[in-house]
């Protein structure tokens, strides 16, 4: 009964480092593919963000109209030659 208990005692730990080593060589495997994988591009993933949260107060139209309008009205109190750079503001 002593020989079975043995016997099965290493089998297990034969089964134990085998599963290990197995794992560690999916481990690298994956750290190869992840890496080699095609990453998408981080403005691309900021627009998207800025446009959930735009969408959730406003429009992104609506939103460009004003900081168009607000840059207009900074440059009211400006030169000439600013509004003649920028092509003039439309009201």
């Amino acid at each position: 009964m002593a020989f079975t208990a043995d016997t099965t005692r290493e089998t297990i730990s034969a089964l134990k480092r085998c599963i290990n080593a197995l794992q560690e060589e999916n481990s690298e495997l994956q750290g190869i593919s992840k890496s080699s994988a095609k990453r998408p591009d981080k403005y691309l993933c900021s627009g998207r963000v800025i446009r959930w949260l735009v969408t959730l107060h406003d429009r992104v139209e609506d939103l460009v109209n004003e900081g168009d309008r607000r840059a207009c009205l900074e440059l009211e109190g400006d030169t000439t030659a600013n509004l003649e750079e920028l092509g003039g503001c439309l009201k």
